[in-house]
């Protein structure tokens, strides 16, 4: 998720330490707090929990064909015949079970993260949060009105050469979940499907199983797959998030992967709800929000 995690949970403190601020009518404080919260959603580098990584395996295709039999020709002149066998479908068989699907979207997700080679791709992410409540019930509206600016859809362009940008930024950093390789396993995903996709390629969605995380333990199956909301990667001086309980009803990947076993696309639907609270000199506020955020990749390979 990278920056629109980190969007989106600046959103919510801001909203708690807000609140705090109205609440108690300290103006001053309420000021500095703000410009404190938006210049830390500006500059936060979004840190996602290390899990294991797995060991990268290729799931591409292979098709096994015998070599055509060609009969004797006669020394009469007689025409000769060739006998040609069928190709082995099963050499090309495509992934159908959750086991078989899980570990070819975690091959084909973990070898482009990886990949050296050179390619040009857009992000788009799309951000809708709502508040539902903040400490002070009557300004509900008008946060909103300050979460609406952070909200929204936004593209970013990336030149991979070598693997790498010009500013440092790879594969493996940007797409989700970031900073580290994908591991979900069957038994996170609720519904899986494997369909052919161009030239020998497929395409396989998944969604992942319902989940919950608090400020310590993350939803074990989003946080190898898609990422999560990582509060504690923030780090803000002078606020002690003391709560942050978080709803993941199930986010939905889809992957279209080439015939080099690389992605063309990928898109993800992320929805998500949650409530909190945080504390700042000696106050305390909360705010509760649902919505979510759509992720989509285009991949040109060169």
């Amino acid at each position: 998720m990278n920056r629109t995690v980190k969007i989106i949970v600046s959103i919510v403190l801001c909203v708690w330490i807000f609140a705090m601020g109205i609440e108690l009518g300290a103006y001053r404080e309420r000021k500095a707090i703000n410009t404190s919260i938006m210049s830390n959603a500006n500059t936060t580098q979004s840190q996602l929990t290390t899990t294991p990584t797995v060991a990268l395996s290729s799931t591409e295709p292979t098709q096994a064909t015998s070599a055509p039999s060609q009969a004797d020709t006669s020394s009469t002149g007689t025409a000769s015949t060739t006998k040609q066998s069928k190709p082995d479908s099963s050499a090309s068989k495509k992934p159908e079970t959750k086991e078989e699907i899980a570990k070819a979207f975690n091959d084909a997700m973990n070898k482009t993260k990886n990949m050296k080679q050179n390619c040009n791709a857009k992000k788009t992410t799309n951000v809708q949060i709502t508040v539902v409540d903040c400490s002070v019930p009557r300004l509900t509206s008008m946060v909103n009105k300050i979460v609406n600016g952070f909200t929204g859809e936004k593209s970013t362009d990336y030149a991979f050469v070598n693997g790498a940008t010009a500013e440092g930024q790879t594969i493996l950093s940007e797409l989700p979940p970031s900073n580290k390789e994908t591991s979900i396993t069957a038994a996170g995903i609720s519904a899986a499907s494997c369909d052919p996709y161009g030239d020998g390629g497929y395409k396989i969605s998944i969604t992942i199983v319902p989940e919950t995380g608090t400020l310590d333990t993350p939803p074990a199956n989003h946080s190898v797959a898609v990422g999560y909301l990582d509060v504690n990667s923030l780090g803000l001086s002078g606020v002690n998030i003391t709560k942050a309980d978080m709803t993941y009803p199930g986010s939905t990947v889809t992957i279209c992967v080439n015939k080099d076993g690389l992605l063309d696309k990928y898109d993800c639907k992320f929805p998500m709800s949650g409530s909190g609270e945080a504390k700042i000199i000696g106050l305390t506020g909360s705010a509760s929000f649902e919505g979510g955020m759509d992720e989509s990749w285009t991949f040109t390979w060169q």
